[in-house]
């Protein structure tokens, strides 16, 4: 079906093995995807989007907008995407608490501050819980610059509360916080000589919170995989 450039569809949880990816593996000409979940679920659609969709794809900056969790994953791997903007986190529906995973997209270079709030719990704000960064051409400069400062937030308002207040329990903090700690620690920056990002970061760059949340236009095309995962709660 080269043809077909837009779909609308519903999410068919009764439909047994339904998978997307699998329903428009023979969508190469797909452009615009929209999936309506009307209803609460307690599905993520982790399985229903687990695939590979088709190659040219671009996806709306009101992607996220209809969000009607506290929690938001956004996971994107294994594409030709060169920016993530900021302005696709700006208007992020109930999310407060976002986690960021953009691993293994060989030619991402930049990806902007997603956080909208200076800290967690602040209302109609979003505060950026986890980070995921390796396998990326990284262009290290003020436009990744806030990570530094992100990371002492994060130490700081998560990862040294005792009990943690973001976390089931300490185990879970000090694990996830020492994981992101070891992510950054293999991200690489391409135009650096390939130093890890968290080395550059410290010693090369020298940029506040919100030098990257200037607006821009966001598009984003050629991608293989693409995950928006929620917890409603």
């Amino acid at each position: 079906m080269y043809s077909l450039r837009t779909l609308k569809m519903d999410f068919y949880r009764n439909v047994k093995n339904f998978n997307i990816p699998t329903i428009l593996q023979f969508s190469a000409g797909l452009k615009n995807l929209e999936i309506h979940v009307e209803d609460p679920t307690d599905a993520n659609l982790e399985k229903e989007m687990a695939g590979e969709l088709p190659l040219s794809w671009k996806i709306s900056l009101s992607v996220v907008k209809g969000v009607r969790s506290p929690v938001l994953h956004f996971c994107v791997r294994n594409t030709s995407i060169l920016k993530i903007s900021s302005n696709i986190f700006q208007n992020a529906g109930w999310a407060k608490n976002l986690t960021v995973d953009v691993r293994d997209n060989g030619a991402l270079q930049t990806l902007n501050n997603p956080s909208t709030g200076s800290r967690p719990d602040l209302y109609r704000k979003t505060f950026l819980m986890d980070l995921k960064l390796t396998g990326n051409r990284w262009s290290c400069d003020c436009d990744l610059g806030w990570v530094e400062v992100w990371m002492r937030k994060r130490r700081q308002y998560i990862c040294e509360h005792s009990p943690p207040i973001y976390e089931s329990s300490p185990h879970d903090s000090e694990y996830r916080c020492r994981q992101t700690d070891d992510d950054l620690r293999t991200a690489l920056c391409s135009n650096k000589n390939n130093n890890t990002v968290i080395d550059t970061l410290k010693s090369d760059i020298e940029c506040g919170w919100s030098s990257s949340n200037s607006l821009h236009g966001f598009a984003i095309s050629t991608t293989l995989v693409f995950g928006i995962l929620m917890r409603f709660v």
